[in-house]
C-alpha cells in the first residue's frame, strides 16, 4: 500500500467529521473500499483513534484562531480548566459544515458563540467557576457591538410597545464577571476564589453615540426590561413579571428617560 493512501485516509479524518466518528467507531466499515495490505490493515486496527482526533481538534482550533477576539477572557478561561482540546475536538463538525459554503464573519462567529453556548449548558462541568458568566459577558458585549457597527436592531415593534432605544440586552449572572476579568487581566486568577454575587447587568448601544455601556439593575428593572422588545404592552409585561402595571410603567418611563427604551407612536396617516 502506498503511503499516498495512508495521508489520504489521514487527511479525510481532518475535512471529513462523519468518516472520523465511523473510523472510531467502526474500524473495519470505514476502511472498506480502500486498497490497503493486511500489515497497513492491523496497524489501523491498532491506531490511538484519540490522537487523529486531537490531530483534528488542533487544526480546527488554528483554523478558527480569529473567533475567540471577542471573547479572549472565556478562552484564557477554557485554557485554565483544560477544555480548548475538547472543545475544537466537538466543534469540528460545526467547523466543517461552515467551511462547505460562504460564511460571513459575523455568522460564523455567532455559529462559534451557539456551539459554546450548548456546550456549557449540556456537557462542560459546572466545576469551572466563572466561566459561564464570563463567556455571557463577552457574548453579550459582541452582540451589542455588531448592533453599532450595523446601525441598527432587528426588531419589529409594535406601536405602544417599549422597545430598545438602539440595541439592549439583559443577563443575570451568578458571578461578577467584571471582577473575574480583572483578575485574569492582573494573573491573579484562582478559581477558589470565585465568590457568589447574583446580579443583573443591562447592556445598552448607542447606535448614534457608537457606544456600548454596562449597568448593573436590580432583579425587578432586569426582569421588566428584559421584556421590553418591542412586542410586549406595559401591561403584557407586567402580566409576565407578576408585577403592579403602575410599578411596571414607572421602570418603564425611568428607562425612557434614562435613553434605554423608547415607545414607538403610531403615525397618523
Amino acid at each position: 500500500m502506498s503511503t499516498g493512501t495512508v495521508n489520504t485516509l489521514i487527511a479525510r479524518c481532518m475535512v471529513d467529521p462523519e468518516f472520523l466518528a465511523l473510523l472510531s467507531s467502526d474500524r473495519d466499515a470505514a476502511l472498506r473500499g480502500y486498497d490497503l495490505n493486511d500489515r497497513t490493515r492491523s496497524d489501523f486496527a491498532a491506531l490511538d483513534i484519540r490522537r487523529v482526533i486531537g490531530l483534528a481538534a488542533v487544526i480546527t482550533k488554528v483554523q478558527n484562531n480569529g473567533l475567540w477576539q471577542w471573547i479572549p477572557n472565556t478562552r484564557a478561561l477554557t485554557v485554565r480548566y483544560g477544555l480548548e482540546q475538547e472543545l475544537f475536538a466537538a466543534f469540528h463538525r460545526e467547523h466543517q459544515a461552515l467551511r462547505a459554503g460562504p460564511r460571513t464573519r459575523d455568522e460564523q462567529t455567532r455559529r462559534f458563540f451557539d456551539f459554546l453556548g450548548h456546550a456549557l449548558e449540556e456537557w462542560i462541568p459546572e466545576e469551572t467557576p466563572a466561566l459561564r458568566d464570563v463567556f455571557q459577558h463577552e457574548r453579550l458585549l459582541w452582540e451589542l457591538r455588531t448592533i453599532v457597527a450595523c446601525g441598527t436592531d432587528t426588531l419589529v415593534c409594535a406601536s405602544g410597545a417599549p422597545a430598545p432605544n438602539g440595541g439592549l440586552r439583559v443577563g443575570f449572572f451568578s458571578s461578577s464577571p467584571h471582577e473575574t476579568i480583572a483578575a485574569i487581566r492582573a494573573e491573579r486568577f484562582i478559581p477558589a476564589n470565585v465568590r457568589s454575587a447574583p446580579q443583573w447587568l443591562v447592556y445598552h448601544a448607542d447606535i448614534a453615540a457608537q457606544t456600548v455601556r454596562t449597568l448593573e439593575v436590580d432583579e425587578v428593572t432586569g426582569r421588566v426590561l428584559a421584556l421590553a422588545d418591542g412586542t410586549r404592552s406595559i401591561a403584557a409585561i407586567a402580566r409576565e413579571c407578576g408585577i403592579d402595571r403602575r410599578r411596571v410603567k414607572r421602570l418603564i418611563d425611568a428607562a425612557v428617560d434614562a435613553g434605554l427604551l423608547t415607545i414607538p407612536v403610531r403615525r397618523r396617516h
